[in-house]
C-alpha cells in the first residue's frame, strides 16, 4: 500500500476575491471621467442660463423704454393732429388767380 499523496496547502494567493475583477467592457476610470465631464457640462449650462436670464432682463428694460417713447410720440401726434383754430379771417383767393396757375418771378 502506498501512502496517498497529499495536496499542497492553499495560501493567501489562492483566496478568490472581487477586488481584482473589473468589468472589462467599462473600466472604473471611464466612469470617473464621465462624471467629471458631466459636472463641467452642468456648470457651463448653468452659466449659460444665468447669462440668458441677464440678457432677457436687459431686453425687457429696452422694450419698456421703447414703449414709453412710442406712447410719448403718440401723444405728441394727437396734439399735432387736433384742429387748428385760426382767429383771423381767411383771405379769399380770387378765381382768376386760380385759373392762371402757379407763376414764378425771377
Amino acid at each position: 500500500m502506498s501512502i496517498p499523496a497529499s495536496k499542497p496547502r492553499k495560501g493567501m494567493s489562492d483566496i478568490k476575491t472581487l477586488s481584482g475583477s473589473e468589468n472589462k467592457d467599462h473600466p472604473a476610470y471611464r466612469t470617473y471621467l464621465k462624471l467629471g465631464t458631466l459636472e463641467m457640462q452642468r456648470l457651463r449650462k448653468q452659466k449659460e442660463r444665468d447669462a440668458a436670464v441677464t440678457l432677457i432682463a436687459q431686453i425687457d428694460e429696452s422694450l419698456a423704454q421703447i414703449n414709453n417713447e412710442i406712447s410719448t410720440l403718440n401723444k405728441n401726434v394727437k396734439k399735432a393732429c387736433q384742429p387748428y383754430t385760426n382767429t383771423r379771417q381767411d383771405k379769399k383767393v380770387p378765381l382768376s388767380s386760380l385759373q392762371q396757375g402757379f407763376r414764378l418771378r425771377y
